[in-house]
């Protein structure tokens, strides 16, 4: 690596076409953990989580250098997105500062800037419905934990789980659910 190569400064990124987002990624993820005896989520090289976005279903790879892999699978119908996160008929200002949040931080990998969208309307919570303030939360909660952030993302982590959902809003939020639960774990062995 070049001496005055600075990762964090790096803006080349290529985004790649694949039919199996899911496998390669957990084909990375092995290879990861095989090379790093972790799965690198912060720092360089990392790796995201796969997220689904309204064009794709995708995960982030970051490579030494700060070089950006965005790889992603096209949705089978456009603009329709698998567990789809629309919680209301009529999208809120909480639920679009969550949508713009959720892209800053898994497709533009931005966490401060997903951070501070999610901040500026967390006084607004209570209005957004229960699945999509617990939503919401778990994504707090991730970016807080991809920065250091290990105080805020445990209070985010308290925040989801004291909210009461019911077994249908379970089963809306199970992908919310499944990263709270890695979150926790990850943060267990740090």
């Amino acid at each position: 690596m070049l001496k005055q190569l600075e990762p964090s400064n790096s803006y080349s990124m290529c985004y790649v076409s694949v039919t199996d987002v899911d496998a390669l990624y957990k084909e990375f993820c092995e290879n990861l953990k095989r090379a790093y005896q972790k799965v690198p989520s912060k720092g360089y090289p990392r790796i995201t989580k796969v997220n689904n976005l309204a064009e794709d279903r995708r995960f982030n790879l970051i490579d030494p250098a700060g070089n950006r892999l965005l790889i992603g699978q096209k949705h089978a119908s456009p603009g329709q997105i698998p567990n789809d996160r629309n919680d209301e008929a009529r999208p809120s200002k909480f639920s679009n500062a969550f949508e713009t949040a959720y892209k800053l931080a898994y497709a533009k990998d931005e966490p401060a800037d997903a951070a501070r969208v999610l901040d500026l309307v967390f006084s607004k919570a209570e209005e957004a419905p229960v699945t999509l303030r617990y939503k919401a939360y778990v994504l707090r909660a991730d970016v807080a934990a991809s920065v250091d952030e290990l105080h805020t993302a445990k209070a985010f982590i308290e925040k989801a789980e004291h909210l009461p959902l019911s077994d249908r809003e379970l089963e809306e939020v199970m992908e919310a659910a499944e990263r709270l639960n890695e979150l926790k774990s990850n943060m267990d062995r740090d």
